[in-house]
């Protein structure tokens, strides 16, 4: 590795991505994979009692195989006329907006605003319209928005309000927003505390509820062999990015064959490869059930805070040419590390050679784009590297379309020591201050202003 004004830079041996689960808490799924899928109902009800045990008002909640599954429970149920308008925040995972196109419903996109991470109200104001019947609202990386004024305005229009809080999981005493019609919770294999899948849906509603509980007790039960080869996977995974002294060995060896093993894990860790609708409806097995449950029994708070304490640390401590995300949310716990920075694959190339395994690609969270339609604006490609971005539509989700080409994560956990955060504090200094050297003219649009960025600096400011 590298030395700069007499400090050596060693490998900094912690991947982005890490699998928030014990020795124990995997040989207690693999067992429990091993015993007869039966007692169905009893390990239910088990599982919601413990849900609402920190509740002051019970809630009726659904254990479901995913949050993709209670989304399309969701849909099949109200059977929304075809064409029918969802408005989502503008940065959610793929799948979720092809669940929606796929009961023939169309996506808008509300731009959403970096410091709060919540949707622009005086755009979602715009964005309604005779067709539009719910806002899907997602809390990313561990940071819980405050959507009183969208809830506000959706029941002045008679819409549902959905809440992905699959990032969001922080322990059993806040579980949503109180007048949102459903809160989406998930524990697949890279969110806080993982039962190697599954997810728990909140309704408020008690005749939706009732509905979508009749509907889902006529799926079939996901067979243990199902889940058992999942969390065998999972765990030959966890073996190397929840051990520095196997990364020790591991990243040098795939340097040196140019073997990028960041994208082969998180390929790995997708939940549902292939066809996603036949596949997420079933019902979870008696072994996740129980694996939830002793995920939420067993929540370690301390834990959880030394992990949100360390990304404290390190957002105090990185460069001010580092812009952070959702600084200004009612929750600010830490999924992932995410930091927006300029020329973000030069910063990561630097970063890499420095030792610090930052990446781009730590999760399917990518822009939303809407459903191709009359009197909407058009779908535009995403900005590249060697091409000008073009200029959008009023309605066009500027923020969220910034940070998505602008975002890099770092390693930054509750596993990584002390001495390694501040390594990768002075890392992402020096790679900066590298980047920042080199000669790389470019033109790109933002949010309308063309930018020209000159040996790292802007010629014209942006407003973002």
């Amino acid at each position: 590795m590298e030395s700069t004004h007499g400090h050596k830079f060693g490998l900094t041996p912690y991947a982005c991505l890490y699998i928030d689960a014990s020795w124990a808490d995997c040989m207690y799924a693999v067992a429990s994979s091993l015993r007869p899928n039966t007692n169905h109902e009893h390990n239910i009800k088990q599982l919601c009692a413990l849900w609402n045990s920190q509740q002051s008002q019970p809630q009726q909640v659904i254990p479901c195989l995913s949050v993709r599954t209670g989304l399309d429970l969701f849909f099949r149920v109200k059977r929304y006329p075809l064409g029918s308008e969802i408005i989502m925040s503008a940065i959610n995972i793929p799948d979720m907006v092809r669940i929606i196109e796929h009961h023939g419903l169309k996506v808008v996109p509300c731009d959403i605003n970096l410091e709060t991470l919540a949707p622009k109200l005086d755009m979602l104001e715009t964005l309604i319209s005779v067709n539009t019947v719910a806002i899907v609202i997602a809390h990313i990386y561990g940071r819980v928005s405050n959507i009183d004024g969208l809830v506000e305005i959706a029941k002045k229009h008679n819409l549902v309000v959905i809440e992905d809080n699959a990032e969001v999981f922080c322990g059993l005493k806040y579980l949503g927003h109180p007048k949102a019609d459903m809160s989406l919770y998930s524990f697949g294999v890279i969110k806080p505390i993982t039962a190697f899948g599954g997810a728990m849906v909140r309704v408020n509603d008690p005749k939706l509820y009732q509905d979508m509980h009749n509907l889902y007790q006529q799926y079939s039960i996901q067979e243990h062999a199902v889940y058992l080869k999942k969390v065998m996977k999972y765990v030959a995974v966890k073996s190397l990015l929840n051990s520095s002294s196997a990364m020790y060995v591991a990243v040098p060896l795939a340097r040196y064959y140019k073997f990028d093993y960041k994208e082969a894990f998180v390929n790995k860790l997708r939940g549902f490869p292939g066809d996603l609708i036949v596949k997420i409806r079933q019902r979870p097995s008696a072994a996740l059930l129980h694996t939830m449950h002793r995920r939420l029994k067993n929540f370690d708070e301390a834990a959880f805070q030394t992990n949100t304490s360390k990304g404290m640390y390190v957002s105090e401590r990185l460069p001010s040419a580092v812009e952070h995300i959702g600084m200004k949310t009612d929750i600010r716990n830490y999924w992932l590390f995410p930091v927006v920075v300029h020329e973000p694959e030069q910063v990561i190339k630097e970063l890499n050679k420095l030792g610090v395994e930052a990446y781009r690609g730590a999760t399917q969270l990518n822009l939303v784009y809407p459903t191709q339609q009359p009197n909407r604006c058009p779908s535009p490609p995403p900005a590249s590297q060697n091409a000008p971005a073009q200029e959008f539509a009023d309605n066009h989700p500027h923020e969220a379309h910034y940070l998505i080409d602008h975002v890099i994560y770092l390693p930054v956990h509750k596993h990584v020591p002390q001495y390694y955060l501040d390594q990768i504090c002075l890392a992402v200094e020096v790679a900066l201050r590298r980047v920042a050297a080199k000669p790389f003219p470019k033109i790109v649009v933002i949010d309308g202003k063309t930018v020209v960025l000159h040996n790292g600096e802007m010629k014209v400011k942006s407003k973002l």
